[in-house]
């Protein structure tokens, strides 16, 4: 509830009541007993009487006598009564989402041979509750002698202090109860809420309950309704008949955005069917262009470790005709006939490792241009594969608008699993064919179902 409730309501020294408490329950209150037991007094003591202070002896009697006074529930009667008496009535209210409290009453003293009624309302706003932490008689006189004797407005003025208001006028109470609990905007809007009250009060209500007793109570209560309020009133009825011919107007649109909606989505599921295909396909040169590339990249290997290999070879020829020359300068600087031999030993030696050297370059050669070969292959297939990557990126996009327009929510796990990196093994594929013929068909159940509720609707707008 985002409302005040009502939660308790006492009197103090009024009527046959020296204090009586009664509670709420959700802000709903039965009072119970026989006729003349004083259910209809008691409860015309708080409504509408706390709620506006009005003291008028016609709003205190539910049948609209004047035979009764306010000063009849304090004094009493004439000749055994009291002459001086004071008395509270009050009405608490709880707000359950702020947890808070608030208490608003009036204060009446009458006084035998003075037609004056004293009056003063009060609002208690601080969370002090009265018979709890507040009390409306002299507390410290009820502790010592047993007495409760009633507080004036002074006493009261001082003890609520600003924690709440004292109002001595009823107009400036009926205001203060409005701003506090109800926030009605204008006044009159209180007033006419007190008057439907007053009217649902009416006795044996529920033994009449008729259309047209229930139409006469609402007329007296209810505020006439202006002109201006009736002004909008015809204007709709006048625009109903512009409704009705927008509305079969609107029909006739919806029919044909059907026919053109059922067109278009044939023609989206082509697209959708002719870009999946051509994916698959963009799918299987990528895979065979890859293996390309591996098969290049290890040939390549292959040939730089026969280069190094040669290299290494070479190294050593070089390394061991230095090695030969030397000797045979060494053999030079001998004796020649001694020599001799050696020298042409060391000859044909070097003429052995010229050749082994010259065919060893020539291999070394054969070997560059076929690395040069297998480099070119290698960046035109790089080159290829990089025009593949570009048209798989936008035919994967053009997949993801297609899948949204037609709501085929599996495509972003296909999606996924793309983008982590291409399956090798082609379940995948079967597996996005099977869901996506499975979406087809719920979109052919869909438009079937859209037809059927169609149909039904276009008869009924031939029947009008």
């Amino acid at each position: 509830m985002e409302r005040w409730q009502m939660k308790r309501v006492g009197i103090l020294n009024f009527w046959y009541y020296d204090e009586e408490e009664f509670l709420f329950e959700e802000g709903r209150l039965i009072l119970r007993g026989t006729n003349g037991s004083g259910k209809s007094v008691t409860m015309q003591s708080f409504i509408p009487l706390v709620l506006d202070g009005d003291k008028r002896p016609e709003r205190l009697d539910p049948f609209g006598s004047r035979d009764r006074r306010l000063e009849y529930y304090l004094l009493g009667e004439a000749d055994q009564g009291h002459t001086d008496r004071t008395g509270y009535l009050w009405l608490e209210f709880y707000h359950p989402l702020k947890n808070s409290y608030k208490t608003v009453g009036i204060g009446l003293r009458a006084r035998r041979g003075v037609p004056q009624l004293g009056f003063w309302g009060f609002l208690l706003e601080d969370g002090r509750r009265i018979n709890q932490d507040f009390y409306l008689y002299d507390y410290t006189l009820w502790l010592e002698q047993g007495k409760k004797v009633p507080l004036n407005r002074k006493l009261l003025e001082d003890k609520i202090a600003s924690g709440g208001q004292v109002v001595q006028e009823q107009t400036a109470y009926r205001d203060m109860v409005n701003k506090s609990f109800f926030g009605f905007r204008e006044n009159e809007s209180y007033r006419d809420l007190l008057k439907l009250l007053l009217e649902l009060r009416s006795p044996k209500l529920s033994k009449d309950f008729k259309p047209s007793s229930i139409y006469e109570i609402l007329t007296k209560a209810l505020p006439p309704l202006m002109e201006e309020e009736l002004n909008s009133l015809s204007d709709l009825l006048e625009d109903m008949d512009q409704i009705a011919d927008h509305l079969e107007e609107l029909q006739m649109h919806l029919t044909e955005l059907g026919k053109i909606e059922k067109r278009y989505d044939r023609y989206n599921r082509f697209l959708l069917k002719q870009h999946s295909d051509n994916v698959l396909h963009q799918g299987e040169e990528y895979d065979h262009y890859v293996n390309q590339v591996e098969v290049c990249e290890k040939e390549l290997k292959e040939i730089q470790k026969q280069q190094q290999d040669l290299e290494q070879r070479l190294d050593a020829c070089k390394q061991r005709l230095r090695t030969v020359e030397a000797e045979l300068d060494v053999l030079n600087r001998s004796e020649a006939m001694e020599k001799q031999r050696e020298l042409e030993l060391l000859e044909d030696q070097r003429k052995g490792l010229k050749k082994q050297l010259i065919s060893t370059q020539g291999r070394l050669d054969s070997n560059l241009k076929r690395l040069e070969r297998v480099q070119q292959d290698i960046a035109a297939a790089e080159e290829k594969l990089s025009v593949l990557s570009k048209e798989q990126s936008q035919i994967i996009e053009d997949l993801e608008d297609l899948a949204r327009m037609t709501e085929f929510r599996e495509h972003d796990i296909y999606h996924g699993l793309w983008m982590r990196g291409i399956p090798q093994d082609g379940q995948w594929a079967k597996s996005w064919q099977k869901d996506l013929d499975v979406h087809k068909q719920r979109l052919v159940s869909a438009l079937q179902t859209a037809r059927g509720k169609e149909k039904p609707q276009d008869r009924r707008l031939k029947q009008r």
